[in-house]
């Protein structure tokens, strides 16, 4: 009896979707009008989403990439919580905190490269040797700073990005050993970087990063003075260090060090997540991008449910007639909910299709470096997954109370 019950019950159910497409055909202006309706909301927040989930939400592609962590200096007014750190700070930071196991600088540059095209101008990144080992990076190919290399001064190599290498190189390995002149400098490539460090580029630097090489800290003027702020700061933190307990000791750090030296009187020290500082200038425009689309989804809702509602007018006599011949008022409202649904996954399937092919045009038109992981803004599990719910909860939304209303009339006109 059990399976007989729901046997029916499918039956019923497909009954009620074939009747649905038919009713959709039969009134072809305003079936188009609710699943355009319904395809510019679901289209503009799938896209809008697609954009948030790939800069916000989107783990980091590297080794635990939740325990990297920016180290910026902070102005006496605090005005501005990311300014960049003095080179004697930073090995003080160093020698007198626990809460971090390892600690790297890093400095952009613009430069040229003398390459087999000719010379260019390249986007470089000067690091501390041990830069990409505190970032968690293994060589695509090669190999990447050693101990040979701690010194700058003492270093001729240099790797490449995994762009610049496929863009200038052609994606050869046998660039491995070769020698090009950096800036008037012979340098040898050892190494090229993952694909995935791309972001490193646009994270630090605002633009496509090409190569890195180890910096040379003798050569910058004044660098040791504690006020010279030159540099940026990357960290990884220790096991079991939590955000609040490595901010809480640099802090104290940097306010100890300030007493010391007068000429940082008054300076302290910020920590932010490293997948914060990605998205620090385009996080707000983006949330108010996602929620103005939400409400324009709302809208677009509401407008649907006024249509239905006056189809059901329309539709008063055939309703009517259903409840008169026995039809139940879980039955009406089952039909017409389905009636929704059915509208509500064209419309969804029209939005998701047409968010797909903007998101195409949007990767285009954000220049190179503007927004950390711009390339990986497209139709990703997560994004697909949030199409899907976002259509099923509209279809729900905007089908649920006229399908409510227009049962109970019909119930109430048939009795």
């Amino acid at each position: 009896a059990p399976r007989l019950q729901r046997s029916v019950s499918r039956d019923a159910v497909a009954q009620d979707v074939r009747f649905a497409l038919r009713l959709a055909r039969a009134s072809p202006l305003v079936t188009a009008i609710i699943v355009l309706t319904i395809a510019l909301g679901i289209g503009a927040n799938t896209a809008i989403f697609s954009i948030v989930d790939a800069v916000l939400l989107r783990p980091l592609p590297f080794p635990h990439g939740e325990e990297l962590v920016s180290l910026w200096a902070t102005n006496p007014d605090k005005s501005i919580t990311r300014f960049g750190v003095s080179y004697a700070d930073f090995e003080d930071w160093q020698a007198r905190t626990r809460s971090y196991r390892g600690m790297a600088l890093y400095a952009p540059s613009l430069t040229s490269l003398n390459g087999p095209g000719g010379p260019e101008s390249v986007a470089s990144l000067n690091v501390s040797s041990n830069f990409l080992s505190v970032v968690g990076l293994r060589p695509e190919v090669g190999r990447f700073f050693g101990a040979d290399d701690a010194r700058g001064e003492s270093s001729n190599s240099v790797v490449l990005t995994y762009g610049y290498w496929q863009r200038r190189f052609g994606g050869r390995r046998s660039v491995i050993g070769e020698r090009y002149s950096l800036n008037g400098r012979l340098r040898t490539v050892i190494g090229v970087l993952p694909r995935d460090a791309d972001l490193l580029g646009p994270a630090l630097s605002g633009a496509p990063l090409d190569a890195i090489t180890v910096a040379e800290f003798t050569t910058y003027p004044r660098i040791e003075l504690h006020a010279q702020h030159l540099f940026g700061a990357l960290a990884r933190l220790a096991p079991g260090v939590t955000l609040a307990q490595a901010r809480a000791e640099l802090y104290g750090t940097e306010v100890a060090l300030a007493t010391e030296h007068p000429d940082i009187a008054g300076w302290t020290a910020s920590v932010f997540r490293f997948s914060d500082d990605l998205s620090v200038s385009s996080r707000q425009p983006l949330l108010l991008l996602l929620g103005a689309s939400g409400v324009l989804l709302l809208i677009a809702c509401i407008n649907v449910a006024n249509l239905l509602v006056v189809r059901g007018a329309l539709r008063g006599r055939e309703l009517a007639l259903r409840g008169a011949l026995g039809a139940t008022r879980t039955r009406l409202v089952r039909q017409l909910v389905i009636e929704s649904i059915v509208l509500g996954v064209a419309g969804g399937g029209l939005g998701a299709a047409g968010a797909a092919a903007a998101l195409g045009a949007i990767r285009r038109l954000i220049p190179p470096g503007a927004i950390a992981r711009s390339s990986d803004i497209g139709m990703q599990p997560a994004v697909l997954a949030f199409a899907l719910f976002a259509t099923v909860a509209t279809a729900v939304l905007f089908g649920a109370w006229p399908a409510v209303r227009n049962a109970d009339v019909c119930i109430v006109v048939a009795g």
